[in-house]
């Protein structure tokens, strides 16, 4: 078991502060937006341009296009030990390979630099390389190498970040990481994320660790990113953390380069002092390397819940377009965290979106970056929109997001000094749902293209419905009329008819003679009165409220003992009776019955 720490106490020195700039991306037209590749300078033959051709832009609308050496200086003072991280989208122009690099260089001694060569081919790729300064110097300058070969290659989407770790690319061995009950090596490596090297890192036990010190007196919300990948192909588990007591990020390293965020927003701290960060990768299967490549730690001034671990879509709580349909923050197979912004619109063009108190001098390169995916068929199409507040000032971004999760930028090339920004995602599929996660203002090379999910499960048959006859929805086995639709309330049975009979007679020795007899029954229903003896069976129809008289009983003398029986059907309703009884001289009201038509049990409520 090898046991170390390296660098512990300079770092705990030198880290604490970091060069100051004003913005995120230290570099000016950053995405080629203004024309006239300004901003930029040729170095040797070859010409440069900028372009706007529809469809190609990697980010915004502007790309370059260049078949010479480009470069940017970046002047400000930079002392003691720091790593800044320069990349870019690169893409051949004919399509065929197209190698060249890019060099992130420090002015007062150009041989403190970062190399990281590249094959552009037709499809937009992403290159980074880390410049570890170890001196003061007075700038840098991020430069883009082309060879002069008369091929053209595109570029799009360049930054130069503060990581704000040493060493975050592994090209420095035995330089700027500490450890606990793990080894690292430092590989020479084809396969990279960053720069030409990659750290090999195996844990000695389940509880090994690689990390970083840190302090902030910054209440902003932090990102530590970090690229990994099985050395042997086998899954290999492992957690990224960015602060003690804070929840982390699990992975599962595979055969393939993974990128691995988690976000943390400091306690605002007290005057004088500083929050520890400690950004860690931890390793669960002793024996199993990982390689490691383009770490950094990136913070994303204003821009509130990033993550949208927040409830209740907390932050971004502007709708200049209109209202949304639907807004949440859910769980669901987050970039970062456990939780993703969920929203749905029923009018195309409408968004969400969050005020930023972010100045920005002219000339200035803002970028603000989002993951979307849409679970719904046939995906959700939109924009990120990036606007300079404080005289409008806007670049968007437009996506097509599918079932994977897509990363999308928008830069923003401020051509006049701008007092704030406006963060903006804009939907312009209705009905269909559109998830966003990791948002952020300095995404750096924590912006790969595609982010795969395991494909979506096919839905499950649903249960064969239970058996109903009737189709009233009460299954068969619970519906105790099941030729006949009703409510669950009633247990499939439908209402009963109303059957009231009404009467006058006077009395006899022997019974009762009837002067009148009356039979309240509903609308159009069949209604037949038979005696047990005595009278003439009656057919007439029902009335509604308006009574009927059964004529065939008037003056009838019925002795006691005497039954009327009064029966209403209709079709699709329960045959409702009546029993009228003559008793002691007098008429005994008999009480309304239900059952199933055909049937004479058993009874149902009426």
């Amino acid at each position: 078991m090898l046991r170390f720490v390296l660098l512990a106490s300079l770092l705990a020195t030198l880290l604490v502060a970091p060069a100051a700039h004003a913005e995120p991306n230290m570099l000016r037209n950053a995405s080629f937006e203004v024309g006239g590749l300004a901003g930029w300078a040729v170095a040797g033959a070859g010409q440069a341009t900028t372009l706007t051709t529809p469809g190609v832009a990697r980010e915004g609308a502007g790309y370059g296009a260049t078949s010479a050496t480009i470069y940017q200086d970046i002047v400000q003072d930079i002392s003691g030990t720091h790593s800044y991280a320069f990349s870019l989208w690169v893409r051949s122009a004919s399509g065929k390979p197209l190698a060249g690099s890019i060099q992130l260089i420090g002015l007062s001694d150009t041989t403190n630099l970062g190399t990281a060569p590249f094959t552009a081919d037709g499809a937009w790729q992403l290159v980074s390389v880390t410049l570890d300064t170890a001196q003061m110097h007075s700038g840098m300058r991020a430069q883009i190498n082309v060879p002069a070969s008369g091929d053209q290659l595109l570029v799009d989407g360049a930054q130069v970040l503060h990581t704000h770790m040493f060493n975050p690319g592994f090209d420095r061995p035995n330089t700027g990481w500490s450890g606990r009950d793990v080894s690292l090596q430092y590989v020479e490596s084809a396969d990279r994320r960053d720069g030409t090297r990659v750290g090999l890192l195996t844990a000695s036990t389940a509880a090994g660790e690689l990390f970083q010190n840190w302090s902030t007196d910054r209440s902003d919300p932090w990102t530590y990113s970090i690229w990994v990948r099985s050395a042997s192909g086998m899954p290999v588990r492992g957690a990224v953390s960015l602060a003690p007591g804070t929840p982390a990020a699990s992975f599962t390293a595979g055969r393939t380069w993974q990128l691995v965020m988690t976000t943390v927003i400091p306690v605002t701290p007290a005057a004088g002092t500083r929050t520890a960060l400690r950004p860690t990768v931890s390793l669960q299967e002793p024996g199993l390397g990982v390689y490691l490549d383009g770490a950094q730690l990136t913070v994303s001034p204003e821009l509130g819940n990033a993550s949208f671990e927040q409830p209740f879509f907390r932050a971004w709580d502007r709708f200049p377009r209109g209202p949304l349909a639907f807004l949440a923050s859910q769980p669901g197979p987050a970039v970062e965290g456990g939780t993703v912004g969920a929203a749905r619109t029923d009018v195309a063009g409408r968004s969400f979106a969050q005020e930023l108190n972010v100045a920005t001098p002219a000339g200035a390169s803002q970028t603000f970056s989002a993951w979307v995916r849409s679970p719904s068929p046939g995906g959700a199409g939109g924009s990120l929109v990036l606007t300079g507040t404080g005289g409008e000032e806007a670049s968007a971004t437009p996506f097509q997001a599918g079932w994977d999760w897509t990363f999308v930028s928008a830069p923003l090339n401020a051509t006049e000094a701008r007092s704030g920004l406006r963060a903006e995602v804009v939907l312009d599929t209705p009905g269909r749902e559109l998830q966003v996660d990791a948002a952020s203002l300095a995404s750096g090379n924590a912006r790969e293209g595609l982010l795969p999910l395991p494909p979506p499960q096919p839905p499950e048959a649903p249960p064969q419905a239970p058996a109903d006859a009737d189709g009233d929805g009460v299954p068969d086995a619970a519906d105790v009329c099941s030729k006949l639709k009703g409510g669950a309330i009633r247990r499939g049975c439908p209402l009963g008819l109303t059957n009231d009979t009404s009467i006058s007679y006077v009395r006899t020795k022997r019974g009762i003679r009837i002067v009148r007899y009356y039979v309240e029954a509903t609308k159009g229903a069949r209604v037949v009165v038979t005696c047990s003896k005595g009278c003439r069976k009656t057919v007439t129809k029902g009335k509604g409220a308006r009574r009927v008289p059964i004529t065939r009983l008037r003056n009838r003398a019925l002795r006691n003992g005497t039954r009327i029986t009064v029966k209403v059907t209709m079709p699709g309703r329960l045959t409702t009776t009546v029993v009228d009884r003559v008793a002691k001289r007098r008429r005994i009201e008999g009480r309304r019955a239900c059952v199933q038509p055909g049937t004479t049990k058993p009874q149902i409520t009426c």
